[in-house]
């Protein structure tokens, strides 16, 4: 695991919901984020029409993620899984002042966001430290491939990262966003946020060699 942050090689892709064909390797980008976007507008509309059943979709759409994040930074699973549903019950009342200015999972990470930083106050510096034993499976992180001993580990060194730097971590290497997008996400530049990644990643390597 140390070689591995040391030459960036961390990145794992978290859960994702079955999408059909999507993202297909033949379609520009471009074309896919605006496929997605209009079918995020659909659904919304749906919700906000009183539709419950599209607000289930956009749950699973993007639960998966949501609960990767919360998994990374949290002390425990059931914590992470009750500040997931935290995340969708706010995201359910806000959902009529989204303006697509962003797309619909940045506005959810943001709320995300807020909400750790809210638990994060009301626990002061107790992160991540004592993981309990039956933490060692690791639900979020099994499709990554990482072995259940080393994800306690790493869980452990997360917590111990100043708060910003561990979250830009979590969402660069287990979710997959780019620096543009984290910075949207956090309100900080792209180059801040690699500021905070290379931090992190020095940080984190000292700490799993101790």
């Amino acid at each position: 695991m140390e070689q591995a942050v040391a030459n960036r090689k961390l990145r794992v892709k978290s859960p994702a919901p079955d999408r059909d064909n999507f993202p297909r390797d033949d379609v520009p980008k471009d074309a896919l984020l605006q496929d997605e976007a209009l079918q995020h507008a659909g659904l919304i509309s749906e919700v906000l029409g009183g539709g419950a059943a599209a607000y289930r979709v956009l749950y699973d759409l993007h639960m998966p993620r949501i609960y990767t994040f919360f998994y990374w930074n949290v002390k425990t699973a059931a914590k992470a899984e009750e500040l997931t549903q935290d995340v969708f019950v706010r995201a359910w009342e806000k959902l009529g002042q989204f303006r697509f200015r962003s797309s619909f999972s940045t506005w959810l990470f943001r709320i995300a966001v807020n909400m750790l930083k809210s638990d994060y106050r009301s626990r002061g510096r107790d992160r991540t430290g004592s993981l309990a034993e039956e933490e060692t499976g690791g639900g979020a992180c099994e499709s990554g491939g990482i072995p259940a001993a080393e994800v306690m580990d790493l869980r452990r060194a997360i917590g111990l990262l100043p708060e910003k730097a561990g979250m830009v971590l979590t969402l660069y290497e287990f979710e997959n966003y780019s620096h543009q997008e984290i910075g949207e996400i956090l309100h900080i530049s792209a180059g801040t946020s690699k500021a905070h990644l290379h931090r992190a990643k020095k940080l984190l390597k000292k700490e799993l060699e101790s």
